[in-house]
């Protein structure tokens, strides 16, 4: 099964911490109202 994803707007961080992996960056996007969708920044799984 082929997946697409269409990113209107311009993305942006909502948390600059290499520290961080992938479930503490779910943790903030779920209390920021704002927060639609998160992903780690780096292949590695860190970073929000």
């Amino acid at each position: 099964m082929k997946q697409s994803v269409h990113i209107s707007g311009s993305p942006s961080s909502i948390k600059e911490n290499s520290s961080l992996g992938f479930s503490d960056c779910q943790a903030i996007c779920r209390n920021n109202c704002s927060c639609t969708a998160c992903n780690t920044v780096f292949t590695n799984g860190i970073g929000c």
